[in-house]
């Protein structure tokens, strides 16, 4: 019998390349980015900035001022009446790209009945998520235990413990009361104001009908049926199982050669149950989108699946910063 020449192969492109797998891997590579995006909590309500080449991003800080009254029939005093206003800056350098790989063997591919990238994909690109979020979370509850800011009349950010606030919903409310109370004392902006919560924490807000609940009329701030919370006082609850409740305080410095990292992460959370922030709080420099690569390797039979980000970030604004814990560090 003559070989069959007249194949159709769902993954070429028959219009630009001759590679039968092209489209297979725009495939994968759109779900890995897709799912990493859905994984994204704090990312996109901070500070970011895309890099086209070098290796850090400068932020500026700029101090306070205060102003006064000019009196009649009086002159200007250079001397006595000018101020000078603090200015710092804060640079945020790229960490070694994070990735994570895996190898899927072709004949175990082919004769599985049940779609194989699919999952995989999701699954990497969660993972690239998780490691980025959980990163932010670990610098809004730093920037929260800071004492100081960038410049020397900037505060530092909201340490708050509450004893009983991981199994008291008003207790929680009350925290998330006095978060606000912080930032309105020391003129952060409204806008954009938000709040990390654990699931379980989050299930204890839900309970809080006289925030959130559109069943009682409250402009469909959330909802009891949905299990869904919109706003408290104005800070956007999100829910998250990626805030941090571990101490890596410990952990080995950021060293670019041994563990890739180039900012500090570091951070005591053991007992943390909620991190806050606001558009200003982190800064985030990307060199890159997700980056897929695949290889196919004929002597192993199957194929490496790579999926990798170029990501760092840093604290802009200790002030804008907050974190809820039920026992002081």
């Amino acid at each position: 019998m003559a070989s069959i020449t007249d194949i159709t192969s769902p993954g070429l492109n028959t219009d630009s390349g001759s590679d039968e797998r092209e489209l297979f891997l725009k495939k994968y590579g759109g779900e890995v980015a897709e799912s990493y995006k859905e994984s994204l909590v704090v990312m996109p309500r901070v500070r970011n900035r895309v890099l086209r080449g070098g290796k850090s991003a400068t932020f500026g800080a700029v101090g306070n001022a205060t102003a006064g009254y000019h009196l009649r029939g009086t002159r200007f005093d250079e001397d006595a009446q000018l101020q000078t206003i603090e200015f710092g800056e804060r640079v945020i350098s790229l960490d070694r790209p994070m990735f994570h790989s895996t190898f899927i063997d072709e004949w175990e591919e082919l004769v599985n009945h049940f779609d194989v990238r699919g999952p995989i994909t999701r699954s990497q690109g969660h993972a690239l998520g998780k490691l980025t979020e959980g990163n932010l979370m670990r610098l809004l509850a730093k920037g929260g235990d800071a004492t100081s800011g960038a410049v020397a009349d900037q505060p530092g950010g909201n340490d708050m413990v509450y004893l009983n606030a991981d199994t008291n919903g008003a207790d929680y409310v009350q925290a998330l009361e006095d978060q606000v109370q912080y930032w309105d004392e020391n003129d952060v902006p409204q806008e954009g104001r938000f709040c990390c919560v654990p699931p379980a924490q989050y299930r204890l807000l839900v309970d809080q009908t006289d925030f959130h609940s559109i069943d009682l009329g409250n402009s469909g701030n959330g909802s009891l049926k949905q299990g869904s919370i919109g706003m408290i006082r104005g800070v956007t609850i999100l829910k998250s199982n990626l805030v941090p409740q571990d101490d890596t305080s410990g952990d080995a410095a950021p060293d670019y050669a041994t563990n890739g990292k180039v900012n500090d992460y570091r951070v005591d959370c053991a007992d943390c149950i909620g991190v806050f922030g606001t558009p200003r709080a982190l800064g985030v420099v990307s060199l890159m989108g997700v980056k897929i690569e695949t290889q196919k390797d004929i002597l192993l039979g199957g194929t490496i699946f790579k999926a990798s980000k170029a990501i760092g970030a840093g604290i802009l604004r200790e002030s804008d910063c907050g974190v809820l814990r039920t026992v002081a560090i």
